[in-house]
């Protein structure tokens, strides 16, 4: 119903009005320039609807979730002062990320004195690398963050270091944050303390560069998310390989959607090998190595079973097998279908070899027969 009962009736109810307000946020954020000599002044996205009209200038600049979404958007503290009394209390939202460019200029300046005082406030939380964390809580991380809700870590570091002589191996690095009540990480070569698990809801998790660590060290901290029901997880790392103890499974009994992408077929089955699923509706992997589609399609294909093979078929419904590879008709369609047959259903078998593309596919599990995990 709408909120204003006498409007006009070629005008948009306010509430409709505070809508697109949301949306016009949300795909069309804060962006900065690229910095010197190219740099332009930040856009401010949503603001560009508050000159249709008065009515819709006062929806607008009345709205306190939308100025605590752009509490950072400019270097400049006395603006984010401004902006954080605009928000009314609501919790901010600190984005450092498109000040990168600029992080010679700007590194431990005033703007990151301000974000430090007001770090309690934080709802979303975007840094390049885990050290800038580090520096804007000034030792104090073992203060809880209550309100901090997303967290999105990146390790601009170490894709710098790709282009170096530097050699050397990195391990994994523990952000030290304590946040009871966070609900989704971005993490690229980092992982979190037990403590900031408990309630994950979505993870995406990327493992790159000159990164090296036991796969017994992933086991473990997916083992602390166990509300965690989206998990998207790549991984290139030469992350060394271990008889590894699998009498604690990886219990994810809430995980409904799964997308592994890796550039080794033994990669995918060292990381799914202990996760035990209860009800995943979707699970997906991905190879972007393109010199053997057979022995990636064959890991895919262990790894879907394994998966089904763990669920509970009541909730488990559908499974998406993603892959482009330009050489797929190097596919031996006798002897390799003759391997798949042996786990599959001969109907099953015979779609997968007629979709030579081999760019999706996807199975609806409850058309056919229950499977156990493959002997290989």
């Amino acid at each position: 119903m709408p909120s204003d009962v006498g409007h006009n009736e070629h005008e948009l109810p306010m509430d409709i009005v505070r809508l697109l307000f949301d949306h016009a946020a949300v795909l069309n954020p804060p962006r900065c320039g690229r910095g010197p000599p190219s740099y332009q002044p930040p856009s401010l996205g949503w603001i560009t609807l508050t000159h249709v009209c008065r009515e819709w200038r006062n929806a607008g600049l009345g709205m306190p979730l939308l100025w605590a979404s752009i509490a950072t958007t400019f270097l400049d503290p006395s603006i984010a002062n401004e902006l954080f009394v605009r928000a009314r209390g609501c919790p901010i939202t600190v984005d450092i990320l498109p000040h990168l460019l600029d992080r010679d200029r700007h590194d431990k300046g005033p703007l990151y004195s301000w974000i430090s005082e007001h770090i309690f406030q934080v709802r979303v939380l975007k840094v390049w690398n885990p050290t800038l964390y580090d520096t804007l809580r000034h030792g104090n991380s073992e203060t809880p963050l209550p309100l901090l809700h997303t967290i999105h870590v990146d390790d601009y570091d170490s894709i710098r270091t790709l282009f170096d002589v530097d050699d050397s191996i990195r391990s994994l690095h523990t952000l030290q944050l304590c946040s009871p009540g966070l609900r989704s990480a971005t993490l690229t070569n980092v992982i979190l303390p037990p403590y900031s698990t408990s309630t994950l809801r979505q993870l995406d998790l990327t493992f790159s560069g000159r990164l090296q660590a036991p796969w017994s060290v992933l086991h473990e901290f997916l083992r602390c998310c166990p509300q965690l029901e989206m998990l998207d997880l790549r991984a290139t790392s030469p992350w060394s390989r271990e008889e590894e103890d699998h009498a604690n499974d990886v219990q994810l009994k809430k995980l409904k959607i799964a997308r592994l992408s890796v550039d080794l077929e033994q990669t995918a089955w060292d990381i799914w090998r202990p996760v035990k699923l209860k009800g995943i509706s979707r699970n997906s992997a991905h190879y972007p190595d393109t010199r053997s589609p057979k022995l990636c399609w064959w890991a895919m294909v262990k790894v879907a079973l394994k998966a089904r093979s763990n669920a509970t078929c009541g909730a488990l419904r559908r499974l998406v097998l993603e892959g482009k590879w330009s050489n797929a008709e190097n596919w031996d369609m006798k002897q390799d279908g003759e391997e798949l047959r042996e786990c599959l259903s001969r109907r099953l078998v015979q779609e997968i070899i007629d979709h030579r593309t081999f760019e999706k596919y996807e199975v609806v599990y409850n058309t056919y027969q229950p499977l156990s995990e493959p002997e290989y």
